[in-house]
């Protein structure tokens, strides 16, 4: 047992195990980081609900703002690149409203997810945010994968995209990035998408309006 002098309040509790997986979470939900409180409030721009239709996303997701790069194994980056490719057909799949080939794509994603070696990430912080995000990727891609309606695939596409941003921003995929924005997505409340080029495909509108986005940021 410990005396705690000051720095608590009646009711709130101490977390004695478990550390980095509740920071990460915190993070993950759009809070402030208690290992680095001044680092600010990270958005997420998720809001999940895994209902039969898809999940739901907030408008404008603030493309999940990283302040740093963290730093791991030639072995898990090259296993996230196998994802990220996946992810890349996947989106073309949609953009060509292509429901049949982007289940084939999303089932491909979750092979590559599952081949994916825990041990190869170098440090618990790391392990502990992959866990958090892999979570929302596996659940998007087997939504995507189980459904053969090109809008209930583009819903669940949108979380995707989050989780993937968010990958590609803590770890890298040795490629420069494009994150696209659409503001008429999902009804106007708008969703991004991750590509190689900066030409404008939109996966989310298809041949219906395909240059309807705009480049939101670069990631290295």
């Amino acid at each position: 047992f410990y005396v705690v002098e000051e720095g608590l309040k009646e009711g709130e509790e101490i977390a004695t195990n478990g550390v980095f997986r509740i920071d990460a979470s915190a993070q993950l939900l759009g809070q402030k980081s208690m290992m680095n409180p001044n680092g600010g409030k990270v958005n997420s721009g998720t809001q999940t609900n895994l209902e039969a239709n898809g999940p739901e996303i907030e408008t404008k997701n603030e493309a999940m703002p990283m302040t740093r790069r963290l730093q791991t194994s030639p072995t898990f980056k090259n296993q996230l690149n196998k994802v990220f490719d996946d992810y890349i057909q996947l989106k073309n799949a949609l953009v060509a409203d292509d429901s049949k080939a982007a289940s084939s794509s999303a089932q491909a994603l979750l092979t590559s997810m599952s081949q994916i070696d825990m041990e190869a990430l170098n440090d618990q912080e790391s392990h502990e945010l992959w866990m958090a995000i892999s979570e929302g990727i596996l659940s998007a891609a087997q939504g995507i994968a189980s459904n053969s309606s090109i809008e209930t695939q583009r819903n669940h596409f949108k979380v995707l995209s989050v989780q993937l941003s968010k990958s590609v921003k803590l770890f890298g995929v040795n490629k420069q990035v494009y994150e696209q924005y659409c503001p008429m997505a999902d009804n106007d409340k708008g969703a991004y998408w991750l590509s190689l080029t900066e030409t404008i495909e939109n996966p989310y509108i298809g041949s219906k309006m395909m240059k309807c986005a705009s480049v939101d940021s670069v990631i290295e």
